[in-house]
């Protein structure tokens, strides 16, 4: 009979270090981080033999340990396991197989000890037999290893079968109180293991739900910079838009200018001219002047525009003239249209030509030193060996259509 309690007892053993490894391995895990290996064998290895070797990783670790290490690890680490596994402040909140696991712990490593040297092995009574196995049983439920407590507890069944088979009314009451216990225990397990699927599967979920999420804001930050992509470009056309409607505005009222000027002009030169028909229907006195000398004094003939004595022109429509060696030093030509007019080699040193407009004038070998062109537009102009030390250009247009700043190379356009 003693042989068949050793051999449950080896049973129980083998069972309780199969369900403890994954524990108490996780549980010095998190409580050492990287050091948990290191921890391990501070706890359970002996003088006789070197573990380190065989824990290479935590598999390695799993095969290379039996109940007497996990046991030993439990025992000899308080810090960890007397607060999972022990009665300490909250302890009403848990069963009695958590709050007593510890001292269970405790038991089983003295029996595991017992069984293992044969010269003692002899001393396992039937009573002793299911001691051990219903330490065994609650330790394994409160470290939650089900399947492995659950085979414990048939050994525990059948060893009570053998005990109690014959007992007294009071021994049989025991027995169905323990074997209704152990019933619940189960049940509990049961429901514990169905809780863990339901939430697993609802974790699954989530996680689906999660990826579906981010899809979706990763959708909505393309089509967040896809819109300011777009405004950016939109409000680049507007300010376009904004400069060509501005450059038109300014043509229109130069040439409004221009066209009062002229009107002036024909009115002035009707007057003075002699031989003419004046506006009161009298002939002015003298020789007669020719016409196109009257159109040219009006501002109509714009192929030769004399500049004898005349040093302002601000705002007038000079566009196409002839002014070729013109000497235009110190003129004001501020707001003046000289689109496509000939000012080869003309004398503009110090000429104020603020926004004047010089789109494709000839300015060949044009002397400008000191001028101030701010903002004139010279777009498709010659500037071919002018001379512009000291003119000023903020704001002006180059004649590659691009706007002048700071640090500009002029060389290309005075070649």
């Amino acid at each position: 009979m003693s042989g068949d309690n050793n051999a449950i007892v080896g049973q129980i053993v083998y069972e309780v270090g199969a369900g403890l490894g994954p524990y108490v391995l996780n549980k010095y895990r998190q409580f050492y981080g990287d050091e948990y290996k290191q921890k391990l064998i501070e706890k359970v290895e002996s003088p006789f033999s070197d573990l380190r070797p065989l824990l290479k990783d935590d598999d390695s670790i799993l095969k290379a340990f039996d109940a007497y290490r996990w046991l030993r690890a439990i025992v000899k680490d308080k810090t960890i396991f007397l607060d999972e596994l022990g009665f300490v402040s909250g302890s009403a909140k848990r069963d009695f197989n958590q709050v007593n696991a510890f001292n269970f712990a405790h038991e089983l490593l003295d029996a595991r000890n017992t069984w293992a040297h044969s010269n003692v092995r002899d001393q396992f009574t039937n009573d002793g037999v299911f001691r051990i196995a219903e330490n065994a049983v609650r330790l394994l439920v409160a470290v939650d290893a089900k399947t492995h407590a659950l085979v414990a507890e048939d050994m525990m069944r059948s060893i009570g079968r053998r005990i109690y088979g014959t007992c007294n009314g009071e021994t049989q009451r025991k027995l169905k109180r323990t074997e209704q216990e152990l019933e619940s225990t189960s049940h509990k397990l049961e429901s514990t293991l169905t809780e863990l699927k339901s939430y697993k599967r609802r974790l699954a979920t989530a996680e689906h739900d999660l990826t579906i999420s981010k899809v979706d804001l990763d959708t909505a930050r393309k089509e967040s910079e896809d819109s300011k992509a777009s405004l950016v470009e939109t409000s680049q056309r507007l300010i376009a838009v904004e400069r060509e409607l501005a450059d038109t505005l300014r043509r229109l009222k130069l040439a409004e200018k221009a066209s009062k000027d002229g009107a002036n002009g024909l009115k002035k030169a009707q007057q003075a001219a002699p031989g003419e028909t004046r506006s009161d229907g009298r002939t002015n006195p003298g020789r007669a002047v020719p016409a196109s000398r009257a159109r040219a004094a009006a501002g109509d003939d714009k192929s030769s525009v004399s500049t004898a004595g005349v040093k302002d022109f601000t705002g007038q429509n000079l566009a196409d003239a002839q002014l070729a060696h013109a000497d235009l030093s110190g003129a004001l030509l501020r707001e003046v249209d000289l689109s496509r007019a000939n000012l080869a080699n003309a004398d503009l040193s110090k000429a104020d030509l603020t926004g004047a407009i010089l789109r494709a004038a000839n300015m060949s070998e044009a002397r400008l030193q000191g001028a101030d062109m701010t903002r004139a537009d010279m777009e498709g102009a010659t500037l071919s060996r002018a001379r512009l030390i000291g003119a000023k250009l903020e704001g002006a247009i180059l004649p590659d259509g691009n706007k002048w700043t700071p640090g500009t190379n002029m060389g290309a356009f005075l070649r």
